[in-house]
């Protein structure tokens, strides 16, 4: 038998859905409502027909976020702001048509053509978005809205060509600036930066747009040369914040702007009210656009870097891991051969060492194409140094290219461990590597000990770690010399 106590809750769960969408949506017609009295304040060529028309980007983005189930709700909001406008029915139901009709192309083609509600996290999404807005979705409306009044009466044949195109910008502009901020706030931003710094953006917005664009300052040459600097705001958010702080700040910007034109001041103020929305429309588009674009650029770079980071990471602990298998195993081997062959396995043991060591400082390094050769070289002697010898590096902060970087260092490695192997039979004494630049474009290592010296012409040339280095110095088409004497010394000579 059912669980009464089961059902009435599966039941009231249900209810309560149901209930929580129904004011969903009835929040978002009284929010289309409210927007909408709000655009159609600033109409001057047709009580209907605004330059500015912020309900189109809140239908849009309802749509994206919410589906299909959202548009009664915007046709609902949409045919009362009309019909406590125009008090015509007939009209006022044609408009809130073309409305609906308008965010539900909108959305539509967003969700095929650019990725719905991740429309803004690419520049070519957000192009298109732009381009689904101008050319598709905003002509519907304006269309639409043009012929019922002209149907109605409401609207002279000569006035419909600019009552069209002040509807199909003012829907564009809308649309441009208020579907993304509330799409993106709707998001999850993986890349916001912390909340005090978006905090500082919006308040250079807000202080910039209160500045430029308010009716509450006299307009002046000067204040009209002051609307550029709304750049700065948009450039800072989109550069260190993400597309969410860019839409924002856009969106803040272009309040001010519009408050500013419709009291008659700003820098876009003119004689004729239709000239000066014009300006404040251009504004918008060059203004919102282009930020957009910039901002889900670098919002691509930065997932791009993360995403290679973590890959590096993971390569890096395999290469390491490895490096360190190789050279255990190399080691184990040279406890199982003959006494004679161990030196050459404990010589290839520390080159695998040394090589691990190098690849670590490449990884660490903040650029990963260069090398600092001063912290190589003595990372070099604290593993060459031992209690009898003492082995000191002397080298400026000076990079390199991996490519040469790698092998010099393990030239240096392998004439340092030479040195203290052979150069000190009984006693103890020092090696010294110094690493500086000569005129012109060369540079020099030198590494000198003050051992027992030897004859480098009885040194065999089948010797492995002489061939090993001049392997590497031609490998980084440099010149060798040694000296021997009461000591050793080896100066290498490079381009660099």
């Amino acid at each position: 038998m059912p669980n009464r106590g089961a059902i009435a809750a599966a039941l009231s769960a249900a209810v309560g859905r149901r209930g929580s969408k129904l004011m969903l949506m009835a929040a978002l017609a009284v929010s289309y409502l409210l927007l909408a009295k709000a655009g159609l304040a600033l109409a001057s060529i047709h009580p209907s027909a605004t330059p500015v028309w912020p309900p189109t980007g809140l239908a849009i983005a309802a749509l994206l976020l919410l589906g299909p189930e959202a548009a009664p709700a915007v046709f609902l909001g949409a045919w009362l702001a009309n019909q406590t406008t125009t008090g015509d029915l007939a009209s006022s139901l044609a408009i809130g048509l073309g409305n609906t009709l308008e965010a539900v192309v909108g959305a539509l083609l967003t969700r095929r053509w650019a990725h719905g509600v991740h429309a803004f996290e690419k520049p070519g999404r957000v192009v298109r978005f732009a381009l689904i807005c101008l050319a598709l979705a905003t002509p519907a409306s304006a269309t639409i809205g043009a012929v019922s009044l002209r149907a109605a009466g409401l609207a002279e044949l000569p006035q419909l060509p600019a009552i069209w195109v002040t509807w199909w910008l003012g829907d564009f502009a809308g649309a441009l600036i208020v579907a993304p901020a509330i799409v993106l706030w709707a998001q999850a931003d993986r890349l916001m930066r912390p909340p005090r710094e978006e905090a500082l953006v919006y308040l250079a917005a807000a202080a910039i747009g209160l500045i430029a664009f308010s009716p509450l300052f006299e307009q002046t040459a000067l204040r009209g040369a002051l609307a550029f600097l709304a750049v700065l705001p948009l450039l800072w958010a989109a550069l260190r914040c993400g597309p969410k702080a860019t839409a924002t700040t856009a969106l803040i910007v272009a309040g001010f702007a519009v408050w500013g034109t419709n009291a008659g001041g700003g820098p876009f103020a003119r004689d004729r009210p239709d000239d000066s929305f014009l300006l404040l429309l251009m504004f918008i588009a060059s203004f919102c656009l282009p930020g957009l674009v910039l901002a889900a650029n670098v919002a691509v770079h930065r997932l791009v870097l993360a995403e290679k980071d973590m890959l590096l990471r993971e390569v890096h602990h395999r290469v390491k891991n490895n490096l360190q298998v190789i050279a255990s195993m190399v080691h184990l081997k040279s406890r199982q051969t003959l006494p004679d062959s161990r030196p050459h396995f404990d010589s290839l043991a520390e080159r695998v060492y040394a090589l691990g060591r190098i690849y670590d400082q490449v990884h660490n390094s903040d650029n990963l194409a260069e090398i600092d050769m001063g912290q190589a070289l003595r990372e070099i002697a604290d593993s060459v140094c031992t209690e009898r010898i003492q082995v000191e590096a002397s080298a400026p902060e000076l990079r390199m290219g991996v490519d040469t970087a790698i092998p010099l260092a393990l030239i240096a490695l392998e004439l340092a461990a030479n040195a203290g192997k052979h150069a000190f039979p009984d006693r103890s004494g020092t090696v010294r590597m110094e690493l500086r630049r000569l005129n012109g474009r060369r540079v020099e290592l030198s590494i000198v000990d003050d051992g027992v010296g030897f004859d480098p012409d009885e040194v065999p040339p089948t010797s492995s770690g002489l061939q090993i280095v001049r392997a590497l110095v031609r490998q980084i088409e440099g010149d060798l010399e040694t000296r021997a004497g009461s000591g050793t010394e080896h100066r290498i000579v490079f381009p660099g």
